[in-house]
C-alpha cells in the first residue's frame, strides 16, 4: 500500500486589515501603525488516510518592534465538511475552535485547534484556515517575521516577511531674528581728538609764557 503525502505550503504576509488583498511586504511602516500579520495556512488534501488531529501556527514576531494587541481573526480558507454532514463554508470564523497562547517576552504567538473540533471534521474534506494577528509598530527599524506550522507532527515553514520603519523627523528649531546692530556714537573719538587740540593749546601757551619771561630777563 502506498500511501501519497502532498507537499504541505503555508505563506506570510503583511496586510493594512483584515481580507485585504495589498501586501504590505518589503515597504514601510510608519511608527505607531496598526496593521496585520497574514497566517495563510497549509492546505491539507482531502480523502485522507489519516484523521486530522493537529493543526497549530506558531508565529515569531519581533518583540522589539512589534507590540501583539491581542487581536486575533482565524477564517476557514475552504468549505470543511464535517462527519455529520455540516458543511462549514469558506470565511467562516473559526477562532472560537483555537486556543491562543502569547509568549510576549520573546514575541510568540500560538494558534491551536482543539482537538474535539478536529475530530468533527471528516477526512474526505479538505481542511485550511488562515490566521490575522494585529500587531502596532513600536520602534524605528527593519523587522522580520515567519511563521510554523505543525500539522500532525509535520513542520511547514513559511517565508519570512520584512517591513521598515524610518527614523521619526526631528521638529525643527525656529530661527531666531536677527536683531539690527545698532551703532554706538563714535564720541570718543572727537572726544579723543579735541583733548588732544586742547592739550596742545595749553602747552603752546605754557611754552610762550616761559619764552616771554626769558625776554624780560634779558
Amino acid at each position: 500500500v502506498v500511501n501519497h503525502i502532498p507537499k504541505l505550503e503555508n505563506k506570510k504576509d503583511v496586510v493594512k486589515a483584515v481580507g485585504d488583498t495589498e501586501s504590505l511586504n518589503g515597504k514601510e511602516i510608519k511608527l505607531g501603525q496598526t496593521f496585520w500579520y497574514l497566517l495563510d495556512g497549509a492546505k491539507v488534501s482531502a480523502n485522507r488516510g489519516e484523521a486530522l488531529f493537529e493543526y497549530k501556527t506558531v508565529d515569531d514576531y519581533d518583540q522589539r518592534g512589534d507590540e501583539f494587541t491581542g487581536n486575533v481573526q482565524v477564517l476557514a480558507a475552504t468549505d470543511i465538511v464535517l462527519k455529520d454532514g455540516t458543511i462549514i463554508k469558506k470565511g467562516t470564523n473559526l477562532t472560537q475552535y483555537t486556543t491562543l497562547t502569547h509568549d510576549k517576552k520573546n514575541g510568540i504567538v500560538t494558534i491551536d485547534f482543539k482537538a474535539d473540533f478536529l475530530a468533527t471534521v471528516s477526512n474526505k474534506s479538505e481542511f485550511d484556515a488562515d490566521a490575522y494577528l494585529e500587531m502596532k509598530r513600536i520602534a524605528s527599524g527593519t523587522f522580520e517575521n515567519t511563521q510554523k506550522q505543525y500539522i500532525n507532527g509535520v513542520e511547514v515553514v513559511s517565508n519570512t516577511v520584512k517591513t521598515t520603519t524610518p527614523e521619526p523627523e526631528k521638529p525643527k528649531t525656529p530661527e531666531k531674528p536677527h536683531e539690527p546692530v545698532r551703532k554706538l556714537p563714535q564720541t570718543g573719538e572727537k572726544a579723543s581728538a579735541g583733548l588732544l587740540v586742547a592739550g596742545v593749546a595749553i602747552l603752546g601757551m605754557l611754552g610762550l609764557g616761559k619764552f616771554k619771561r626769558k625776554e624780560e630777563v634779558k
